[in-house]
């Protein structure tokens, strides 16, 4: 379709599969870094402020409404069981077919 808007002259390529296994695995580690809070575990870690360990249940109970109380006060929430809408990305579904991917 593209060829024939641009004529023999045009050499038309694409990269289809370049990225997959390395975007397949980028996207793994995004689900679990923001599902176990890696972000600000790591602003603790770096700023030596192992108290503010306890802000964790705080900032769950907001984005999910889970008020339970956490002990110890760390994030236990698990990728197991969850749905998770991967739309166009094949490799990345096939890395969580443990999670029932379509993509078999």
């Amino acid at each position: 379709m593209v060829a024939a808007l641009v004529g023999p002259q045009v050499t038309i390529c694409n990269a289809r599969g370049a990225h997959n296994i390395c975007t397949a695995e980028w996207t793994l580690a995004a689900i679990l870094s923001m599902l176990k809070y890696f972000p600000m575990y790591y602003e603790i870690q770096h700023e030596g402020a192992w108290k503010r360990r306890f802000e964790a249940p705080s900032h769950y109970a907001a984005i999910t409404g889970d008020k339970r109380p956490w002990y110890p006060p760390v994030l236990l929430e698990e990728l197991t069981g969850k749905t998770v809408l991967l739309v166009g990305m094949a490799q990345s579904a096939r890395r969580l077919k443990g999670c029932s991917s379509p993509f078999a």
